[in-house]
């Protein structure tokens, strides 16, 4: 069976849908919105990490981290939900 790769991940303020591995749709009470899509065949790993390390760069400079990037706190959290799961 040829199915696509999709995972999807549940908030308490949205639904993130991963399809294919190419592209990301927020879905929320406002509606769907396309947050990232790659071309296919695009090494879309080393797109990512460079947009990361983009704001990585930002938020040094400008000393803050812009609304919405990832900070400590939020890799923290990952890590403990991680636990628990393997718990």
């Amino acid at each position: 069976m040829n199915v696509t790769p999709t995972l999807v991940v549940v908030g308490s303020k949205g639904v993130l849908e991963s399809v294919g591995g190419s592209r990301i749709v927020l879905h929320t009470e406002a509606g769907a919105q396309e947050v990232f899509t790659s071309d296919a065949g695009a090494k879309v790993l080393f797109q990512s990490q460079l947009a990361f390390a983009g704001m990585i760069r930002d938020a040094l400079l400008d000393g803050a981290a812009p609304p919405g990037t990832p900070t400590f706190a939020d890799g923290l959290a990952w890590n403990q939900v991680l636990e628990r799961l393997r718990a």
